[in-house]
């Protein structure tokens, strides 16, 4: 689920594709699909990636209100 941008974070707080690779351990092309889906938000991201460590492998490919 996208959250539409006039809903999403305007916190100044934000990564750079690197720094946000970088922080986290990802592939390139994993931290591309997500920081390109989810945006440059820290905030947002980080809450992202906490949820993926809570919850072991998320499924950011499906929709969870239309499956």
């Amino acid at each position: 689920m996208t959250i539409p941008v006039k809903y999403r974070s305007q916190s100044s707080n934000s990564y750079t594709l690197d720094q946000f690779r970088d922080a986290y351990q990802l592939s390139e092309s994993e931290a591309e699909r997500l920081f390109s889906k989810y945006g440059p938000s820290a905030p947002e991201l980080d809450a992202l990636m906490m949820a993926k460590r809570l919850h072991g492998k998320l499924d950011l490919h499906t929709d969870p209100v239309t499956g």
